[in-house]
């Protein structure tokens, strides 16, 4: 499954956490996306598993998403 996150800050450092000093602020605009709702040509370009990335064909990725929203509502 795929998570769609909006980045809402600029690059961060702090020590206060122990865990991760370097972290930008999200919110989640939705989770648990079904990698299937995809054609292959966007899963590959999504690549392996990664952090934080910029999604190459954006403009096929919102149409799909907006697309499977609204049939599943």
């Amino acid at each position: 499954d795929y998570c769609l996150c909006r980045i809402c800050s600029e690059y961060k450092f702090s020590l206060s956490s122990e865990k991760y000093c370097h972290f930008r602020e999200v919110e989640i605009v939705k989770e648990h996306i079904e990698k299937t709702i995809f054609p292959q040509n966007i899963r590959n370009s999504l690549g392996a598993y990664r952090n934080v990335f910029k999604v190459g064909g954006q403009e096929e990725v919102m149409e799909i998403l907006t697309f499977n929203y609204y049939a599943k509502n």
